[in-house]
């Protein structure tokens, strides 16, 4: 079994490319690790999330990074893909196991 660490983690936009650090956060930082799993509910749903832009990051940056997510990986660099979703997925992860022991 593979340990997962909470890491301090973030994302800058350095034209054209996005470029991870796993170890910093900083003040040009377009998205950073929230301290904790955000929920919204919606219509009944509740939805987790981890991961914000910050509120400084023009819509055409969010835009680009989210394509570049969903449709070109390649371009952000698949290990560093992989950290970024796997730390949100073992955050999840831990929450779940916390409600499913509320429910018993």
């Amino acid at each position: 079994m593979k340990t997962k660490y909470m890491l301090s983690e973030c994302v800058k936009f350095n034209a054209p490319t996005f470029t991870f650090d796993f170890n910093n956060n900083g003040e040009e930082d377009i998205i950073s690790l929230s301290g904790s799993l955000k929920s919204s509910e919606v219509y009944g749903n509740t939805y987790f999330f981890q991961y914000e832009f910050n509120d400084n990051v023009p819509s055409s940056t969010r835009s680009a990074f989210i394509h570049a997510l969903k449709f070109d990986q390649s371009q952000l660099g698949a290990s560093n893909v992989d950290n970024f979703i796997e730390t949100a997925i073992s955050n999840l992860s831990t929450v779940i196991i916390s409600i499913d022991k509320k429910l018993s």
